[in-house]
């Protein structure tokens, strides 16, 4: 529960100090960073956090900009987010996938047994 209240604390002052028009990169890298870091804390899923980081990441950058944030900073963010969305969702699909196949065999087993 406290956990929750740190996250929507952080939320909160993002959404009370941002300013979309602002170029400075604290605006544009910090804030963001530490909403991401309060969703996380809320919704307690790294994977969608993660995704959402590279889908907003990716929409926001532009690889040939002369800006460091849009062609450096979003970039890395896509590639990392995406990364680790990918590592969790894998994982995931993996012990799914050896679950089945243990319940598979303990049936097998099960049948010849009886």
């Amino acid at each position: 529960m406290i956990r929750r209240g740190i996250g929507l604390v952080l939320v909160l002052v993002f959404v009370l100090t941002f300013e979309p028009g602002d170029a400075a990169p604290i605006n544009r890298v910090l804030l963001p960073a530490v909403a991401a870091l309060g969703a996380w804390l809320v919704v307690d899923s790294l994977a969608a956090v993660a995704l959402a980081i590279a889908v907003l990441a990716g929409i926001h950058s532009e690889p040939f900009a002369a800006d460091r944030v849009r062609s450096v900073i979003y970039p890395a963010a896509t590639v990392i987010g995406a990364s680790i969305a990918l590592t969790v969702f894998g994982r995931r699909f993996l012990r799914r996938v050896r679950e089945t196949r243990d319940a598979r065999t303990a049936r097998r087993e099960a049948r010849r047994g009886a």
